[in-house]
């Protein structure tokens, strides 16, 4: 009798594998009323809070509140360092930083890994702590570290970290320097973006403008991002290059008039993604 929640619980997960909503939300819950502990009590809400919920009306909605209560009924019974860390992402979601660390810092006390430290910074960098999110992210920086928050969706720690930095109003140099070892992994589809727009901010417009081309070819490019390219531009003297970018509509009118369209530097709000933990429990 001890396992039959582990066999309930084996036929939800693969029904939801196999797309049958209604069966997984089914077994989820049946599984959690008739064995109410940490393992189906969790699945139950990530099931909740990443998938929703189906009416009885037949429409779905979202669940997160209901979600987050059985999470909690299971972090209340079961101290375990991935019902935890589900509690701080469905918090994290909602905008809740400060409780969300606070659930991660306890994960990460139960079992020590670079996503739950990473989470807690990305917290703590969201609720404007700085200084405190630059200490965490330093412990993070290390190859093998963002390779596996990559892997998990988080956003590289670099940027973060040198937008704590920024943020804090330290010399710019100092995320420059920090920055500089990584510049040559950075130029990939995925962080041209955050690269581009960390350069532009510190000013750097020669290492902002390398990345361009990739730049064009794998974002949309809206006005406000269009006005930094041929800010870039125009300060390398690749002013042949202006006239290209506005053919291909990241920006209007005569050269003196991106100044207005450009967005101010300040109005720049860096956002670093939360790394995603394997969820679900056996």
């Amino acid at each position: 009798m001890a396992d039959n929640y582990k066999i309930l619980n084996d036929a939800a997960l693969t029904a939801l594998d196999r797309g049958e909503f209604d069966n997984a939300q089914d077994g989820f819950r049946s599984n959690a009323k008739r064995f109410p502990n940490g393992c189906t009590l969790n699945n139950l809400g990530v099931f909740y809070c990443t998938c929703g919920m189906r009416q009885r009306n037949g429409k779905l909605v979202s669940a997160w509140k209901i979600g987050l209560k059985y999470l909690l009924k299971a972090a209340a019974i079961d101290k375990n360092a991935v019902i935890y860390g589900n509690v701080g992402m469905a918090l994290f979601k909602q905008n809740m930083f400060i409780e969300a660390f606070n659930y991660f810092s306890e994960a990460r006390s139960l079992h020590c890994n670079c996503l739950f430290t990473y989470n807690m910074a990305v917290c703590k960098y969201m609720s404007g702590s700085y200084d405190e999110a630059k200490e965490l992210l330093s412990l993070v920086l290390d190859k093998a570290s963002a390779d596996c928050i990559l892997n998990a969706c988080g956003s590289h720690p670099i940027f973060p970290f040198c937008f704590s930095i920024i943020s804090l109003g330290l010399p710019t140099k100092l995320a420059e320097e920090a920055i500089y070892p990584f510049i040559d992994e950075l130029h990939n589809t995925n962080e041209v973006y955050d690269l581009f727009m960390l350069l532009f901010t510190l000013g750097n417009y020669k290492e902002a403008w390398s990345c361009v081309e990739l730049l064009v070819s794998c974002w949309t490019i809206d006005k406000q991002v269009g006005a930094k390219i041929c800010k870039c531009a125009e300060q390398v003297g690749a002013e042949a290059d202006i006239k290209k970018l506005k053919e291909n509509g990241f920006v209007g009118g005569d050269s003196e008039n991106i100044v207005p369209k450009q967005i101010c530097i300040s109005d720049y709000k860096y956002i670093p993604a939360c790394a995603t933990i394997e969820p679900w429990l056996n």
